[in-house]
């Protein structure tokens, strides 16, 4: 079974709380979300175990926080294999971590009737 891009349980539940401020919190996610992504594309996987680890524990937060769930579950393995530092080039696969950020952001931009961002 394809897991979810977004679980729209959490979104919906912000979006209860956040009313109009939540296009901002999104904006603010996206923003952070790509520097940190720009970030990890610097590293080395087999070497910079520590920096990988704290931008995917971050990522994985933030992702969840906000519903994005398939995007924080890849965080989460990049993560657990940074901290066992058993991460290398086959194991982080910046392709398909922009690829479920991406998708993501569609979705919950679909869902919320938000206009996409650049």
């Amino acid at each position: 079974m394809k897991e979810q891009a977004i679980d729209l349980e959490t979104v919906n539940e912000l979006v209860e709380i956040m009313g109009e401020d939540m296009s901002m919190l999104i904006d603010s996610y996206i923003a952070d979300t790509r520097a940190k992504l720009a970030e990890l594309a610097q590293l080395k996987p087999d070497i910079d175990h520590d920096t990988i680890f704290r931008l995917a524990h971050s990522l994985k937060g933030s992702s969840r926080n906000i519903g994005i769930s398939a995007f924080a579950d890849y965080c989460e393995e990049i993560e657990e294999r940074a901290r066992a530092q058993t991460l290398d080039s086959s194991g982080f696969n910046q392709q398909q971590l922009h690829a479920l950020f991406n998708s993501a952001i569609d979705k919950i931009q679909q869902q919320l009737s938000l206009p996409p961002k650049p």
